[in-house]
């Protein structure tokens, strides 16, 4: 996708000796879900214009998440395929009997455009290692955080996973331990394990 930086009309606000200083969006009809009004930096009578102006461009160049509709991170995510995720951890794992079968679960919070993506599994792995089914009743895979990253330069986004393995042992309480990072670009997927990364191109 071939992004384009939103434009801005630079507006000073004075009260006493204070000054902020706002980013005015100039066509806010193609881009609905950037903040009309930003304030990007504020200071006083002893500020100079070329301090403004700086800081101004450098907002105005600058790729941020706020710039980017947050559908492109769902869509994102979306359009992964983890069967291709579930076999370099089958692999990586020595799950040879036993399919992790994740899922791509997206959960919101307090807006429907306000979520994280989880994978989880509802797979019981605790049989396909018998050295734990001692302590352990339950052990799978699940997600223990996500978040959205982009490129400052470029506009790129990202979404980023940390797998974890998710116990919780037979006499009461639980516990996780991280297993990998997977890190979602639009033409790859990185599986970044302690000591090795594999990469599926999409």
């Amino acid at each position: 996708m071939n992004r384009r930086l939103p434009k801005f009309n630079l507006r000073t606000d004075t009260e006493g000796n204070d000054i902020d200083y706002v980013a005015v969006l100039m066509n806010p009809e193609d881009f609905p879900h950037i903040d009309l009004e930003t304030k990007f930096w504020w200071g006083n009578s002893d500020t100079t214009q070329e301090e403004v102006g700086d800081k101004f461009v450098e907002f105005c160049t600058t790729w941020k998440k706020s710039f980017i509709n947050k559908q492109e991170w769902k869509d994102l995510f979306e359009s992964i395929d983890v069967t291709k995720i579930n076999e370099v951890l089958m692999t990586h794992l020595g799950l040879e009997d036993c399919n992790p079968d994740l899922k791509k679960i997206t959960k919101y919070f307090k807006r429907e455009d306000d979520n994280n993506y989880y994978l989880e599994s509802e797979v019981n792995l605790v049989d396909s290692f018998p050295i734990l089914a001692g302590a352990w009743s339950e052990f799978s895979i699940d997600t223990f955080s996500t978040w959205n990253l982009i490129n400052e330069e470029t506009g790129e986004i990202s979404v980023v996973l940390e797998l974890i393995y998710a116990y919780k042992h037979k006499r009461g309480g639980s516990n996780g331990a991280e297993v990998a990072r997977i890190i979602i670009k639009k033409d790859s997927i990185e599986i970044i394990f302690v000591g090795k990364t594999y990469t599926i191109t999409l």
